[in-house]
């Protein structure tokens, strides 16, 4: 019987990356209380890439004081996700990235807030762990 497979989380590697290159706080869910600007990274799905990588589908929103600094918050976070292809984040490795959708406007449509999101396909190693 083959070891399994552990994969890590996606969102945990991208917010890692993330944190260390914006100048905004990076989370994966929205703050309480909110900041006036910030970082949100969701898994929106995914899977199996090869039986040894997970191909986690990322959403990050930027939120930001007005729709210029909102996109201009996304566009930076969407060329730093895109740049960890070939990189180690930690101790995963990330081997490729794809873009799926560029900035697109996104206001919250509880506040009405300005946010703009992105989305990529980031390709992960997952590692295995000896059976018991």
């Amino acid at each position: 019987m083959a070891d399994p497979i552990d994969f890590p989380d996606a969102e945990a590697v991208v917010v890692e990356h993330l944190e260390a290159l914006m100048e905004v706080p990076v989370h994966t869910s929205v703050p309480n209380p909110r900041p006036d600007r910030f970082i949100v990274v969701t898994r929106a799905g995914g899977g199996l890439r090869t039986m040894v990588s997970d191909e986690a589908r990322i959403v990050t929103e930027a939120w930001g004081l007005d729709d210029q600094d909102s996109a201009e918050l996304a566009g930076i976070a969407r060329s730093n996700v895109l740049a960890m292809r070939g990189l180690r984040v930690g101790d995963v490795q990330v081997y490729r990235v794809t873009d799926q959708s560029g900035p697109a406007r996104d206001p919250d449509p509880d506040s009405g807030a300005s946010r703009y999101s992105t989305t990529q396909s980031v390709a992960l190693r997952g590692s295995t762990r000896a059976s018991s």
